[in-house]
């Protein structure tokens, strides 16, 4: 599972925002600090706290291209979501 970030250039660093989740997004001084954060800031876009009601969307299908990166969340956030989902999709409590 890898979500999707659009890294943008400024003069003093970066910044990238999330393809798959409106608001999240990160900035940092350098590409590598900026990697690290996307990986965080993902992370916390989609650990929901137990019992919340909120379904966290999986990766779209996006093209290619040269400024966008993918990202793997931590891999128990990963089954959470993947199972929240699941269970959602078969009306399940």
């Amino acid at each position: 599972m890898k979500y999707h970030f659009k890294i943008y250039k400024e003069d003093n660093g970066y910044w990238a925002q999330c393809l798959d989740f409106e608001g999240c997004q990160t900035q940092a001084d350098t590409i590598e600090e900026l990697e690290k954060n996307m990986k965080d800031v993902l992370d916390l876009c989609l650990n929901e706290p137990v019992g919340s009601n909120i379904i966290p969307s999986l990766p779209k299908k996006i093209k290619s291209d040269k400024n966008i990166v993918k990202v793997s969340p931590d891999p128990t956030i990963a089954l959470a979501v993947l199972l929240k989902n699941l269970r959602h999709e078969k009306n399940m409590t």
